[in-house]
């Protein structure tokens, strides 16, 4: 499956070298036999394909056309799991066997989907072999994920953690996590990936259902995510939300209101939540509740007044500078996004029971 037009390159590729200049047809793909190409007005047509495979990520990489060698050199090379030019060679390495023996002990058993068994694994990096898969799997996540980086295993590769989600032999889903001990023990995901197939089938909430699961089974006092995307932010909120029964029950008992000092200290435990993630759960199920209880216009008003003022705190630096009538405008906008994706995570979490629907304005 090719895009006619790629939303984005690599940070080691110029986004002109991927489609964007005259006689662009083919950018980067997705599914099990990713293409990116790049056209050239003058000369033969460009192509460079990359093939990764689902069980074990070789990465196979191809060009034919003007600059071929070049291409191969400029998209394959820096990638940090190696690569084929030879379909033979890729061949041998690819029928040698699934990946999945590297990844660890089953942690987790999921439904069935479509007949088929899946599950969860779990295990450090102190295995050179597993380390080499997931540069190999952060072949494709460069590709497929805007901003995707490396992780840096450094000198203790026990820090490290890869969950692992399996299907027939082949991966479904994959996260890195690494692991603080300092002053606490604290887990920061830093890597997420479904591959495209499997996408919105709700493995990305398993995994990141599991990553809590086993950071409890580990003591740690906190998951925080290192720079996430819009995307898995609303994921992380539904997750969280789903999760947080407790606070979810008052909230929507009070008719949004806020929970006091020593319900917000137990849910930041019980839940394992930063603080700023705290504050996100929380203006969720309070909007979640107040739009479906028919707030007064006073508890609109308060709720999205606190929300402006967190949101100035957070971009205090961009917006400070601002006139006042742009920076008001700015936060203003910024509140809107904010309010839609709240409303897009309450949607998935349904109505509190015995609640008419009203919307905040």
């Amino acid at each position: 499956i090719e895009w006619v037009q790629p939303s984005f390159a690599p940070d080691h590729v110029d986004d002109a070298a991927v489609g964007s200049g005259e006689g662009s047809g083919e950018g980067v793909g997705s599914g099990a036999g990713e293409g990116v190409g790049a056209g050239n007005a003058s000369g033969s047509r460009l192509r460079v394909e990359l093939l990764f495979d689902e069980a074990t990520f070789h990465t196979l990489c191809s060009a034919k056309g003007k600059g071929a060698a070049e291409a191969i050199r400029t998209v394959a090379e820096p990638l940090p799991g190696g690569y084929s030019t030879d379909r033979g060679e890729w061949d041998k390495r690819v029928h040698g066997g699934s990946a999945e023996s590297l990844c660890g002990e089953v942690v987790c058993a999921l439904p069935d989907v479509h007949g088929y068994k899946r599950c969860i694994r779990s295990t450090d990096l102190s295995n050179p072999e597993t380390q080499a898969f997931v540069m190999r799997l952060t072949n494709a996540m460069m590709w497929l994920i805007d901003g995707c980086t490396p992780i840096d295993v450094g000198t203790d590769p026990t820090r490290w953690q890869l969950l692992t989600v399996w299907e027939r032999d082949e991966l479904v889903a994959a996260a890195t996590v690494y692991i603080f001990v300092v002053p606490c023990k604290r887990l920061r995901v830093c890597q997420v990936f479904v591959v495209p197939r499997h996408q919105r089938q709700g493995v990305g909430a398993q995994l990141l259902d599991a990553i809590y699961a086993e950071a409890k089974k580990e003591g740690g006092a906190e998951v925080n995510v290192e720079d996430p995307c819009a995307a898995f932010s609303k994921l992380r909120d539904v997750v969280d939300a789903r999760r947080a029964g407790t606070l979810r029950a008052h909230i929507d008992k009070s008719g949004g209101a806020m929970p006091s000092a020593a319900q917000l200290a137990q849910a930041q435990t019980e839940l394992l939540l930063s603080k700023e993630q705290l504050q996100r759960l929380v203006e969720l199920l309070r909007m979640r509740a107040l739009e479906a209880s028919g707030a007064s216009a006073e508890a609109v008003t308060t709720f999205r007044v606190e929300c402006k003022r967190r949101l100035l705190k957070v971009h205090n630096e961009d917006l400070q500078p601002l006139p006042t009538p742009e920076r008001k405008r700015k936060l203003a906008d910024m509140y809107e996004q904010l309010a839609g994706g709240y409303r897009e995570c309450a949607q998935k979490l349904g109505k509190p029971a015995q609640a008419d629907h009203y919307q905040l304005e």
